[in-house]
């Protein structure tokens, strides 16, 4: 779980996470789940993922 204040995007190195099937964006004034779009950056390294507006967002990644 990771969170952010007014959308700024936020940027993971999920060394020792394999397997993550699942990542969503809570929005915190609704309740609902999103699903999030990863985009891998610095060769495969690190995961970037861009809430879906400039408002507070929880990221939330699982596996199964």
């Amino acid at each position: 779980l990771a969170y952010t204040l007014k959308g700024e995007p936020i940027v993971l190195a999920l060394t020792g996470f394999d397997g993550a099937n699942q990542a969503r964006w809570f929005d915190p004034r609704t309740g609902k789940l999103t699903p999030a779009q990863p985009e891998k950056i610095a060769d495969g390294q690190a995961i970037r993922f861009t809430p879906p507006d400039k408002q507070d967002w929880a990221l939330y990644l699982a596996t199964d």
